[in-house]
């Protein structure tokens, strides 16, 4: 089974009421905040607020999101600390991706860097939560003791902005 996600995690408690306006999930493991993320979605608000950029930077794991539309969405919800994670797994083999935002800015962090097929400098997931204050245990990652594993993909919960893709 592959394992497919973008998401937004923070030990921050994200504005409930802006959460329900921008339609969003909120899963809550271990004291951290996920939130997940879709394309569409994103394209969705980044068209709506009038700062999608296609040609801007982006991140993701299967698709490519518009980072200035998610930098955007943790403004709306009132988060400023966050990972930003995505994966894009099959059988155990793919890409992870990672960035780290401190006071709503994007920041370096100690941690492995590759460069991102996206043309962005990632760093490992285990690093960016690590940063952000998750915590491993003697049997799990940091990745793991936030139960990341149990999601697989996140598209179930955004099928109605699939539209917002076709107009591409």
């Amino acid at each position: 089974m592959g394992h497919h996600i973008e998401a937004i995690i923070t030990s921050e408690k994200p504005n409930k009421t802006k959460i329900e306006v921008l339609d969003l999930p909120v899963f809550f493991e271990n004291g951290f905040n996920i939130i997940p993320l879709d394309v569409c979605h994103t394209t969705y608000w980044g068209k709506k607020w009038n700062v999608y950029d296609e040609n801007g930077d982006c991140f993701g794991g299967v698709n490519l999101l518009c980072l200035r539309s998610i930098e955007r969405i943790a403004k709306e919800i009132e988060i400023s600390n966050f990972a930003l994670i995505a994966t894009d797994y099959n059988g155990g083999i793919g890409e992870q991706a990672a960035i780290v935002y401190k006071d709503k800015r994007e920041i370096r962090i100690n941690g492995n860097y590759y460069s991102h097929y996206s043309g962005m400098d990632v760093v490992d997931i285990n690093s960016a939560l690590r940063n952000i204050g998750v915590t491993k245990t003697k049997k799990s990652d940091e990745f793991d003791s936030i139960n990341l594993s149990s999601y697989r993909s996140f598209d179930k919960y955004f099928e109605k902005y699939e539209v917002a893709c076709e107009d591409e």
